[in-house]
């Protein structure tokens, strides 16, 4: 089984600046195993909170870089809150799998909308236009059924709404040169013998309840919650997820996963638990059981 040495948990935002060209910087949280089942979580450089200029190889490197971390790339995964998929109503005749994904990326990548990029109005066209005509119905995967979260194609309330930031991933994941990333499980399970990174789809709330045991998201209720596992936990400081909803996002998507990876659970076999038609065209949310 695959064990990754470096997790980004990478929350979203899909928020526009420079007048809908750019998009504000992701909230970021790193961990890194410094030896056995010891790891060491990163929230802030220089005494400021950690933020991914943008989803792209270069700002990966940069980030890493930065905090002085040195690895393969393919012993580093990345857990971002952004849906890696589609329901199987919604791809008609595109073939699903991870090309037809990395197309879908490239016409996010090209797609603008009264000569902006970015935002929420942006992003609701792009998607609408993947639906059928006529279909008043919001279309949801079996893992946003299970998992009880939002759907793509589900615009209000706005404060549900995941397109936007979902969107934005998609474009800056198809502005890249090269197909930098596997896509998990769309790519299969991660093997010692690859060479990029691995990206997963990851859900917040999903993480809060199962992995910290909390019913909502309470950021002052972190430190308390992490204390009792098997593995080592060090953080270098408790300020900036207990302070920012957004970066305690970031963290428990980080935390979740190497919890995952110690219970041998963040990549189980996927054929023995997953739906068929998540491995080919919806995906799959990370830590979510079938």
């Amino acid at each position: 089984m695959k064990k990754f040495r470096v997790i980004l948990g990478v929350d979203q935002t899909g928020a526009a600046i420079s007048k809908g060209q750019k998009a504000k910087p992701l909230p970021l949280t790193v961990a890194v195993s410094e030896a056995h089942n010891h790891w060491y979580f990163r929230t802030c450089l220089k005494q400021k909170p950690l933020f991914l200029s943008e989803f792209k190889p270069q700002a990966v490197a940069e980030i890493l870089d930065a905090l002085e971390i040195r690895i393969d790339l393919a012993d580093l995964a990345i857990v971002a809150d952004c849906v890696l998929g589609l329901p199987q109503s919604v791809w008609g005749t595109r073939r699903g799998g991870s090309s037809s994904l990395w197309n879908l990326f490239s016409e996010a990548a090209s797609f603008q909308r009264s000569g902006k990029e970015f935002g929420r109005e942006v992003a609701e066209a792009f998607f609408q236009q993947l639906l059928k005509p006529r279909n008043r119905n919001v279309p949801k995967r079996k893992c946003e059924m299970l998992s009880g979260s939002n759907s793509l194609f589900q615009i209000r309330p706005y404060q549900k709404n995941i397109q936007t930031g979902t969107f934005r991933f998609w474009k800056e994941l198809g502005q890249a040169s090269e197909q930098w990333v596997h896509i998990w499980p769309f790519d299969g399970a991660p093997r010692g013998d690859q060479l990029k990174p691995w990206l997963f789809e990851g859900y917040p709330s999903l993480f809060w309840r199962e992995e910290l045991n909390l019913t909502h998201r309470n950021p002052e209720l972190l430190r308390r919650a992490v204390k009792s596992k098997e593995w080592k936990f060090e953080m270098d400081t408790w300020n900036i997820v207990e302070s920012s909803p957004d970066h305690a996002d970031a963290f428990v998507l980080t935390y979740g996963a190497v919890s995952l990876q110690h219970r041998v659970r963040l990549c189980p076999s996927l054929n023995s638990w997953i739906p068929r038609t998540a491995l080919q065209r919806e995906g799959w949310i990370l830590g979510l059981k079938s």
